[in-house]
């Protein structure tokens, strides 16, 4: 049974294959037909799962998403791109040997990175990564693999809300699809679709990197500058740690490309998906046809599906300035065509993504929380100054010192290839179009990074996702430049360059070694016995029946507070799955939220009141819970002698399952 054990290394290897095989497929027909054929390839994965699963999601919402109905809807989609690719008379080009290459390499990251999702067994148990924290999205992919999309709500349960998630899920209901295809559980499917992601993103970087460059040898450069990390640990190494923190500040969410796709490979898909948008734009002003147009719909539905703070805020922007960009020196009647296109594709790009913008608007208004971005200033510096004085340096010190010290291999090299570039190019030059356009896209993105910051939690989401489309672009322009800056005798500007790669690539190469290698935590041998319980969970329950656990269970697995346990494991909806995920994952306002979490977790340390335990059922729609040894409650167990509650299942000294009566 899916779910039942551990996720298998070797399952989520079939995973991250299949999901390449299948839109590598699907996309070479189409690349073939929009895109330069000798890069056609490179962007073969990224346009076949952003175009398949934009078309997917809806079409499944229809048709119910059974394994039979998959497998006979990839088969249609395979057959109709081979025999596109049959009837095509100049068909796309083979990669070079530079650029297979540079894929091996990226496929070896891609699976490095892979395995900061999956669990590390020991003598002391089963190890987590800290990147399990926002891949605990894992019960997203079960829920829509186990009972279809739309996607219910698999973290709270409250009868008054909505039953739907209001979450941009379109990259977790992707690994679903690959879940159900390869009868794999969430957990693997998360992890080869990470892989996948994150292979996608690279070929895409390789491919723009020797069209923009003309040269093969960009290809191996991107996949260099994608592995490298930070600044931080060699100013850390002069000053120490937290001297160095006090003047640069602490490392957040926003990283480089390697760092960020491990965390949070949703956004990346995004990003993935924005670059690929902001090309078709170009094209759609270049040579208007049907088949870019609605391409460039689909992967604006992507972007906003996969992240709504990408698809829906920089994208936007960045569209807006590109277009203005391309119809400057456009004829007054190719103007008016140009506007018609776009307005066209906006529309059908709304009706395809309609259901989930309505979803999150309403979810907007429940929260009542006002507006969900403020403006303001991304913090660049550390508290060595006073507070005051750094507010108002943070302005020009995200653009001075904080990108410097993120991107120290790719930002200066990338922004002076885009102005030497664009100097360079003349109008003739059909890739200067699509140059200024993700320059623009680069600019869009990082401006919102820099004023911009997300306010509904503890954490800014949209200032740190914001990045992801700059920070592959970036990769791609400081590629571009290093082919062009090595040359004997090396220059100034070229030793100045491999300089920043060589003290950049330490950082990203230990990035990798985290992602592999990690301490167990106190709880890992617990951890590592719990997936007999969750399975007995399920013996006990139905696809929809939601469960009651301790939301605090196994807490120190994570870095922050979530119910990792259930998350990973139990394949079932839970009532109230913990303060971690209510708040991105419901709408409900802080008050109530608080509120919740406090009544849950009195419960389980055995201090609930008669009422905590009657709401359980029809409030929280609980249909089992689920008691264990670590929990306040079970020494002086309340549920034993309540009518509403009858045990049902239990290990001696470990945990007891009771079903809720008054629920059924």
């Amino acid at each position: 049974m899916a779910g039942a054990t551990m996720a298998a290394t070797v399952n989520a290897l079939i995973c991250a294959a299949l999901a390449t095989v299948l839109w590598t497929a699907i996309g070479l027909p189409l690349a073939a037909r929009v895109a330069p054929r000798p890069i056609a390839w490179a962007l073969a994965p990224a346009l076949g799962w952003a175009a398949h699963s934009a078309v997917m999601l809806p079409l499944l919402s229809l048709t119910g998403m059974t394994r039979a109905t998959l497998v006979v809807l990839a088969l249609i989609a395979v057959l109709a791109a081979a025999v596109a690719l049959w009837r095509d008379q100049e068909r796309p080009a083979s990669p070079s040997a530079l650029a297979l290459a540079a894929l091996f390499v990226a496929a070896l990251m891609a699976l490095a990175m892979m395995s900061a999702v999956l669990p590390k067994f020991s003598d002391a148990g089963v190890a987590l990564a800290p990147q399990i924290f926002d891949h605990a999205k894992v019960a997203m992919v079960d829920e829509m693999a186990r009972n279809g999309v739309p996607s219910g709500n698999p973290f709270y349960g409250e009868a008054s809300l909505p039953y739907r998630l209001t979450y941009y899920y379109l990259w977790h209901f992707s690994a679903a699809e690959i879940a159900v295809l390869a009868g794999a559980s969430g957990w693997e499917a998360d992890a080869g679709l990470s892989a996948f992601t994150a292979f996608a993103a690279l070929a895409l970087m390789i491919g723009l990197a020797i069209w923009l460059s003309g040269r093969q040898s960009a290809a191996l450069w991107a996949v260099l500058l994608a592995a490298t990390g930070s600044l931080r640990p060699v100013a850390a190494n002069i000053l120490g740690e937290e001297r160095a923190a006090d003047w640069i500040g602490w490392q957040t969410g926003f990283g480089s490309w390697q760092f960020q796709s491990t965390w949070a490979p949703q956004h990346l898909a995004g990003a993935i998906a924005a670059v690929l948008a902001t090309y078709l734009l170009v094209r759609l002003a270049q040579r208007p046809r049907v088949l870019t147009l609605i391409l460039f719909s689909l992967t604006l539905v992507a972007s906003f599906e996969s992240s709504t703070w990408i698809g829906a805020i920089v994208m936007p922007i960045a569209a807006v300035a590109i277009a203005v960009v391309l119809l400057l020196p456009m004829a007054k009647a190719q103007r008016l065509r140009f506007v018609l296109w776009l307005a066209a594709g906006g529309v059908l790009a709304l009706i395809v993504a309609g259901p989930m913008i309505y979803d999150q608007y309403v979810s907007t208004l429940l929260r009542q929380g006002g507006s969900p971005i403020a403006l303001t200033p991304l913090e660049a510096l550390g508290p060595a100054l006073p507070a005051g004085i750094r507010r108002i340096l943070d302005v020009p010190a995200f653009w001075l010192v904080f990108l410097l010290i993120e991107w120290p291999a790719t930002y200066i090299t990338g922004t002076a290839t885009i102005v030497a570039m664009l100097r360079e190019r003349t109008g003739a030059d059909e890739r200067v179009p699509v140059l200024r356009a993700f320059a623009l896209l680069t600019l869009a993105g990082l401006c919102v990074s820099w004023m911009l910051a997300s306010v509904y939690f503890s954490n800014n989401d949209l200032g740190w996702r914001a990045a992801l489309a700059p920070a592959m672009l970036m990769v791609v322009f400081a590629a571009v430049g290093l082919t062009r800056l090595m040359r004997w005798p090396l220059s100034q500007a070229a030793v100045a360059a491999l300089v920043m790669v060589i003290v950049a690539v330490p950082d990203g190469l230990h990035q990798m070694y985290r992602d592999i290698v990690v301490v167990p935590e106190p709880s890992s041998k617990l951890f590592a016995e719990t997936p007999a319980m969750w399975q007995a969970v399920r013996a006990h329950s139905g696809p929809q029946d939601r469960i009651a656990n301790n939301p605090l269970f196994l807490d120190d697995m994570v870095p922050w507070t979530i119910n990792i346990s259930w998350a990973l494991l139990s394949n079932r909806r839970s009532c109230y799955a913990g303060a971690g995920f209510a708040g991105p994952f419901t709408a409900l306002s802080d008050a109530r939220r608080n509120t919740v979490d406090a009544q849950f977790i009195r419960i389980f340390a055995g201090r609930g009141s008669a009422d905590d335990l009657a709401q359980l059922g029809p409030l929280y729609q609980c249909r089992l819970l689920l008691l264990t040894a670590q929990d306040g409650a079970w020494a002086n167990d309340p549920f034993a002698s309540n009518a509403g509650f009858r045990l049902i299942d239990r290990k001696e000294g470990a945990w007891r399952l009771y079903e809720i009566v008054k629920s059924r």
